[in-house]
């Protein structure tokens, strides 16, 4: 597993991002989410950002690239989704994107979570 997913810091590249599964992500790397918009042409995906996910960002609505854009075949609007984000050059982009699927007996999500 690399470094960066280890300390639990967003990793920067100057090079291409490669994609890697939600599995292998540490907890602490993975992000949630809700999908506002699809880009597929473009390959970007606009999502609302829950609070309390790494580096305690708050609720917010960002736009990244999806590398590879297949992965957009995943997800569709208004889905809850969980991500990881790498940064390249400054720019974030979505490296893992899987749908959400809460486990059997998880804590039913909050309001904002919805």
């Amino acid at each position: 597993m690399a470094a960066h997913l280890r300390a639990g810091e967003l990793p920067r590249h100057d090079g291409p991002t490669k994609p890697v599964a939600i599995a292998d992500v540490p907890a602490r790397g993975v992000s949630l989410g809700r999908i506002v918009a699809i880009d597929r042409t473009g390959g970007r995906l606009t999502l609302q950002h829950d609070p309390g996910s790494p580096g305690d960002w708050p609720v917010l609505t960002m736009t990244a690239a999806v590398r590879p854009p297949s992965l957009l075949d995943r997800v569709k609007v208004g889905d809850r989704a969980q991500f990881h984000l790498e940064y390249r050059a400054g720019t974030p982009e979505v490296v893992a994107l899987q749908p959400y699927v809460a486990e059997a007996g998880a804590a039913p999500m909050s309001p904002a979570q919805r």
